[in-house]
């Protein structure tokens, strides 16, 4: 229905078409999440362009994806997607900061861990 009504390219649809991703996910269905989550992805570049807020947050949505069937390129969508919406909306926006934690999220599930050097935060004092 939305799909005739708006198109489908339409922002309202993509939305709906990540969001079913997210339930395929959810489901354990890793292979129809993966080919949805890569043609929004394609549709939302093409519509809005690379380094538009809602490609770079379908580009982490991806990455989600990516993580759970153990696919080495996830680590390289989430850092472009982190560096992307800090570029594009800065370092304090929410769809930056939930990107950074999707990152350490990935991070911490393949067991890399980042030198105490090259974190940005300083440490706490107590």
């Amino acid at each position: 229905m939305l799909t005739r009504r708006f198109g489908p390219s339409s922002s309202e649809v993509l939305a709906c078409r990540l969001s079913n991703a997210a339930n395929l996910l959810t489901m354990d269905r890793f292979e129809e999440a993966t080919t949805d989550t890569r043609q929004v992805l394609a549709a939302y570049s093409e519509r809005l362009g690379s380094r538009h807020p809602h490609t770079l947050v379908c580009q982490v949505n991806l990455a989600a994806v990516l993580r759970n069937t153990h696919r080495d390129e996830a680590l390289a969508a989430i850092r472009e997607s982190v560096t992307g919406l800090a570029d594009v909306l800065g370092d304090d926006h929410p769809y930056t900061l939930a990107a950074q934690m999707s990152y350490g999220t990935l991070l911490a599930i393949r067991a890399i861990w980042v030198r105490p050097s090259s974190c940005t935060c300083a440490p706490s004092k107590r």
